[in-house]
């Protein structure tokens, strides 16, 4: 229930044979009243709206927390990164008065944003990807997000790795001036080098442990795949030959045909093997289509629509 610090439990052995059970409570304390205090930039009501906590409920220390950790994110939403929240637990023992002490600071706008270890792109093809931007006067308040940040260079991290970069690393600092009230965002860059393919390798997969696969030739998956040897990698480009490759068994009615991917790094060269395991699994036909729930339009209407034809093989697309 959470309205107990302790709940203990006693069994005692009767002459009867019987057994009787002893529970023995601690009961929270109550909260008589919930406060903040320090607030000017954040009105009160927007401050409740985060406290899950009211007047006459038990305490409970883990409700305590999470309001302070949602109070904190909302000033850092307001641009108050350097906000302090904090809860007066001698009140909060003594007179049960749970009360939260913030200390604002200043708000915290971002002048610039710096990208170190770039050689490859440019701040400007970078920046675009980033929703982290500088104040601009009357245009953009430029406020700081610490969750936004780290967004943002998960984000850059992607960008690096879609462009073939598989042992980029992404990080962030936040450097602020003597008054706290600018902030320099500054975005660590270990590029790493740029893979390439360097050969596609087929392997059948699955209970039967196919190999050589059975519908398709190797000649025939190698012309679905969109990477071609001597490309860049790209996480897109593998994901895409992954499903072009299902699909192509889906057409054929290999409803549990599996394809997944795995890139094999060759020695010290900034190449790759691709891996592509293939379970390719067994055939369906499409039975008897049925039509169910149509009170206005005909069963003949619809089947002229439908492109699943009874007999033939089930197309999983």
């Amino acid at each position: 229930l959470g309205q107990f610090e302790t709940v203990n439990a006693e069994a005692e052995l009767l002459n009867d044979g019987s057994v009787k059970i002893t529970y023995r409570v601690t009961e929270q304390a109550l909260i008589r009243d919930v406060q903040t205090v320090g607030n000017t930039k954040v009105n009160d009501q927007e401050l409740r709206a985060q406290i899950p906590l009211y007047a006459g409920s038990p305490r409970d220390d883990f409700l305590v927390e999470q309001s302070l950790i949602r109070i904190k994110d909302l000033y850092r939403k307001k641009g108050y990164y350097l906000a302090e929240i904090s809860v007066d637990e001698t009140r909060l023992m003594d007179a049960g008065l749970l009360i939260y002490k913030i200390v604002e600071g200043p708000r915290v706008r971002i002048k610039e944003i710096e990208y170190i270890g770039n050689t490859s792109f440019s701040p400007s093809q970078l920046g675009v990807n980033i929703r982290t931007k500088p104040a601009i006067p009357l245009f953009r308040k430029g406020e700081l997000d610490t969750d936004l940040l780290i967004d943002d260079t998960a984000t850059l991290n992607s960008f690096y790795r879609d462009r073939g970069y598989l042992d980029v690393r992404v990080d962030h600092r936040v450097l602020l001036s003597p008054n706290s009230k600018d902030a320099k965002v500054v975005f660590l860059i270990d590029e790493g080098r740029q893979y390439r393919l360097n050969s596609i390798i087929l392997s059948g997969s699955g209970p039967e442990a196919q190999s050589p696969l059975k519908i398709f030739s190797n000649e025939q998956i190698l012309s679905l795949t969109p990477v071609r040897p001597g490309e860049v990698v790209t996480s897109k480009a593998i994901e895409a030959t992954r499903i072009e490759i299902q699909n192509a068994y889906l057409r054929m009615g290999y409803l549990d045909a599996r394809v997944t991917t795995r890139t094999i790094r060759i020695g010290e060269q900034a190449k790759v093997d691709l891996l592509l395991s293939i379970s390719e699994g067994t055939t369906y036909q499409a039975g008897l289509v049925r039509i169910q729930g149509n009170f206005i339009t005909q069963d003949k209407v619809i089947r002229r629509l439908a492109r699943i034809m009874p007999g033939r093989p089930l197309d999983g697309t």
